[in-house]
């Protein structure tokens, strides 16, 4: 019975460290970096560097997302009201009209946001933040 207690008070102990090691009041700093808005500046596909006509990504912090075409741009449908969300630590989706985008995360500061679109294997977006 001792042994059982001492055991019962060994994981209670160490579940209450591992609480406290967990801050769970902090919201991800992913979030903050992504919200806002983002212009798109280059890509890269098959080692080769294109620039682009600069379309916009704008992530609002209520996982709100618009997608806005740049004025020279062809081909390009605006999204009016769309959705973001961070599936993991690495991949983001954005969702609008029919279109589900599914990207990973290549690098994440307060002014870049480099992306490797997964529908379009290889091709590298470097945005800028506005």
């Amino acid at each position: 019975m001792k042994f059982v207690n001492r055991w019962l008070l060994g994981i209670s102990v160490l579940a209450l460290i591992v609480a406290g090691c967990v801050d769970s009041g902090n919201e991800d700093i992913r979030y903050k970096q992504i919200a806002r808005s983002w212009v798109e500046i280059k890509a890269i596909k098959d080692g080769q560097t294109t620039q682009l006509p600069g379309r916009m990504h704008v992530f609002l912090d209520n996982m709100r997302y618009y997608r806005v075409c740049a004025v020279n741009e062809v081909n390009c449908v605006s999204a009016s009201d769309g959705e973001w969300a961070l599936l993991n630590d690495s991949t983001l989706q954005t969702r609008f009209n029919t279109e589900i985008h599914i990207y990973t995360i290549k690098k994440l500061s307060e002014i870049d946001f480099w992306v490797e679109d997964r529908g379009e294997r290889g091709t590298v977006i470097q945005m800028k933040s506005r």
